[in-house]
């Protein structure tokens, strides 16, 4: 049975009255702290203090600094505040590899690594025509079957002994 509080005051679970100023106020005054659940800081024009190596969603979850601007919504639902303000290093025309340096779009996916970590290579969608390796990169019709290993695994010149004519 939930008691009765004074009029303005909150109900905590635990059966004690909190004054509303300590709703969403950045520190637990319930013991299941259920007067911080479901706050929007900025709302109220608070936000919690998250610990050292942590960012602050705009929601007031706390996630770590290495999340943020890592391509990936790790704030939650609606809240894209650790993917905001990235920007790139890249202009328009270049593809940003996985390990900082920038690189012509033109040059992503056209069977040459140009990335240090070879990431231009990879999750590709070969062009009509070309092969796709098994790691994900693209080879143009001219690099099957000529001799040389293109793919990591050598299936660009496997498949040579087994179509016809060859």
């Amino acid at each position: 049975m939930k008691p009765l509080c004074g009029p303005g005051l909150l109900f905590c679970h635990e059966g004690r009255c909190l004054p509303p100023a300590l709703l969403c106020d950045g520190t637990a005054d319930c013991k299941d702290g259920s007067d911080e659940q479901d706050c929007v800081y900025p709302t109220r024009g608070h936000r919690p203090p998250c610990a050292p190596g942590q960012f602050s969603c705009t929601t007031g979850h706390c996630i770590p600094n290495s999340l943020v601007c890592d391509g990936k919504n790790d704030c939650g639902f609606d809240d894209l505040s650790d993917e905001a303000d990235c920007g790139s290093p890249c202009n328009r025309s270049e593809f940003g590899c996985r390990d900082g340096p920038c690189v012509l779009y033109v040059r992503r996916c056209d069977g040459n690594t140009d990335c240090r970590d070879g990431s231009d290579e990879t999750d590709c969608v070969c062009r009509s025509g070309w092969l796709q390796c098994p790691e994900g990169s693209c080879i143009m019709p001219d690099r099957i079957c000529d001799g040389r290993d293109d793919c990591q695994d050598g299936v660009d010149e496997m498949i040579c002994k087994q179509l016809p004519g060859e």
